[in-house]
């Protein structure tokens, strides 16, 4: 259970560094997070500043998300460990 909270707090700095290339650069591109086809959502800065922000508030809770549900698990890992008598 600690290596996969491992690969949830890389996954999630990962989606960090993906969003702020994309903040910098100013074009963000990413997936829609609905539950059919997924289609590609891309903005400009210049071109169309409202989805842009919209995009970006998502890639950032995103990876916030993952971040957390990595720390909440290796919390409670690291608490059961221990916790725990038989623990080596």
């Amino acid at each position: 259970m600690k290596i996969a909270a491992y690969i949830l707090i890389l996954i999630a700095l990962a989606l960090a560094i993906d969003a702020s290339h994309e903040q910098i650069t100013g074009k963000a591109v990413a997936l829609s997070p609905s539950r059919g086809i997924p289609e590609k959502m891309k903005a400009n800065r210049e071109d169309n500043p409202e989805e842009f922000r919209r995009i970006m508030s998502y890639e950032w809770i995103r990876a916030a998300a993952f971040l957390a549900g990595g720390a909440f698990l290796l919390s409670h890992v690291l608490r059961a460990e221990k916790l725990d008598p038989f623990a080596t």
